[in-house]
Formats: C-alpha cells, structure tokens, sequence
C-alpha cells in the first residue's frame, strides 16, 4: 500500500471500546486465498462465525465460495440466518430450552446441529414435528478435551436414537480436537 494510503492511528478518531478495524484489502486476499486453498484441496469450507461475530463477514465467506457458516449458539444462528445466510450449522451442543427456536430456523435456512445426548436428541424431534420441519443431527464426539461429546463407543448409540427419532435426521458425526491444536514441535 503507497505510503499515503497509511492510516496514522494516533490521530484517528475510534471509539475507545475495543473496535474491530479491517483492511479490506487484506481480509479479501486472505478469505480468498482461504478459499482457493480449500478447492484445490477439495474441501468445501464452513467459517465459523464465532471467529468473527459478523455478518458482513460471514456473508462475504459465502460470497466468495463457502458453503455456510458455523455458530456456537442458537442466538449466532438466529442473526446468521436473518442477515441472509442459508446454511448454518450449531457446533456446539445447544440448551434443550432452544430447541423450538432452532427448529424454526429451519423454516428459513438449511440448519443442522449437533447432540451429546439423548435429551436433547428428543428435543429437537419434537420442537421439529411442531415446527412441520426436519432437523439434521450429528453426533459430537469427545475426542479428549471432555468439554462436550460422547465417548467413541456410544458414537453408534447415539446416532440409533436419532435415525429412530422423528422429526430428525442422522447426518454425520463431529469432533473437535482443540488440544491438538498450536502444537509448536512434534517429537520425530
């Protein structure tokens, strides 16, 4: 960037609560390397939104080639889908009490969620079969952090609850190995 392009940041006028300031140039190089990344590997890409909390973000990600965004909670969902998003899936385990709202997005968006437990596999059947939709389920598997997830070996159970549940549909299986993440060096 020409030097006289530059921000100077001591005389720029922000709010003094933390602010986000992007460079859009910098943001779409990287969401399209991202991206360009992601097809030549052969992988569709799902940004979570949770990195960002934005709208305009997420659906720039799906501008450019994403399939749809991930959420942490059915409140993330609820804002992705209004601002346009049509794909969405929760990541994280939701409250049973939320159930009914995330079936309804379902009437708007292609919405999918994953479950830890066979309460709230129950929940979204019914809060599904009240709404008239059909809600996508995948099993979340602890794969050591012990945060959320079933044990591999009531992988299979759980996913029986749900082909057998109505209302919801067996879609897969996620795990989240955030401890094996940032590892600086790996022993030879």
């Amino acid at each position: 960037m020409p030097p006289s392009k530059l921000i100077d940041f001591n005389t720029l006028k922000v709010p003094t609560t933390p602010v986000l300031v992007l460079l859009r140039q910098a943001l779409e190089r990287n969401l399209d390397v991202m991206q360009g990344r992601c097809r030549a590997a052969g992988v569709r890409l799902r940004a979570h939104g949770k990195m960002h909390k934005c709208t305009t973000i997420a659906n720039l990600q799906v501008a450019k080639g994403a399939v749809g965004i991930c959420a942490q909670t059915v409140g993330e969902a609820e804002v992705f889908v209004e601002s346009g998003i049509a794909d969405v899936l929760l990541t994280s385990p939701s409250a049973i009490t939320a159930a009914r709202r995330f079936a309804e997005l379902a009437r708007r968006a292609k919405v999918a969620a994953v479950v830890d437990d066979t309460a709230l596999v129950e929940a979204f059947g019914t809060a599904a079969r009240a709404a008239g939709v059909v809600l996508d389920l995948l099993v979340d598997v602890d794969l050591g952090q012990h945060r959320t997830g079933v044990r591999p070996t009531e992988v299979v159970a759980l996913a029986q609850t749900i082909a057998t549940t109505q209302g919801v549909r067996f879609a897969g299986v996620q795990g989240y190995a955030g401890h094996l993440q940032h590892i600086a060096s790996v022993p030879a």
